[in-house]
């Protein structure tokens, strides 16, 4: 089973207007029995559809990358915002631990209840981008997660959250070849490192559909 058919979800994104969607991810197809064993919860993708749903905008990232707050908060959600409501874009979010200090953080995100995850993620990266640090460890998603109102997950399973998450860094740097974060992929084409609106604006004239 691939990645895309396991990680199919769900989701809206508070900070801009979006209707629920199925995620079927174009950045990885891989064949690898591990997906068929970790529940879906550890893979937390989500995305924001504002359709017609013309371009796919995919997003490998960390939410715990200052890069990649930066992007998110500063390009792409403003340009989802002003843009895609009329035009129709859906932007996945392939959230993954991009390094080894990522890892116990990921698995405190994954640790709560699954409707909390975007919420989290959100605010860990408001955090960060308006500190203008990188976080310190867990107990900052913590934070973040309380602020929120996110519960823990009594399902949660430490084991196989982190098998899963290292499973996700493993194919994003082998499968896929992502080298940086954040990467960004528009229609299935890899645009590759990105950090403005303009990177984002340009990928989108050059691949996207009209």
């Amino acid at each position: 089973m691939s990645i895309d058919q396991v990680s199919r979800r769900g989701a809206v994104a508070a900070a801009v207007a979006a209707t629920l969607t199925s995620v079927e991810p174009a950045v990885a197809q891989p064949q690898d029995s591990f997906w068929m064993r970790a529940p879906m919860r550890y893979i937390p993708q989500f995305a924001i559809d504002t359709p017609p749903s013309k371009t796919t905008i995919e997003l490998a990232m960390s939410p715990f990358c200052p890069d990649c707050a930066r992007f998110v908060l500063s390009s792409l959600l403003p340009f989802l915002k002003k843009k895609s409501l009329a035009d129709g874009s859906q932007a996945i979010f392939h959230q993954f631990a991009r390094t080894e200090s990522d890892v116990a953080m990921m698995k405190e995100l994954l640790s709560y209840q699954r409707d909390k995850l975007i919420a989290i993620s959100l605010k860990v990266m408001t955090n960060m981008h308006n500190s203008q640090r990188t976080l310190k460890g867990p107990y900052e998603v913590a934070d973040a997660a309380r602020s929120v109102g996110a519960k823990k997950d009594p399902s949660f399973d430490a084991a196989v959250a982190e098998a899963a998450v290292r499973k996700m860094n493993q194919l994003m740097a082998t499968k896929i070849g992502v080298a940086a974060t954040p990467t960004l992929f528009v229609n299935g084409h890899m645009i590759g490192f990105v950090t403005s609106t303009a990177d984002l604006t340009g990928a989108i004239a050059k691949f996207g559909k009209a």
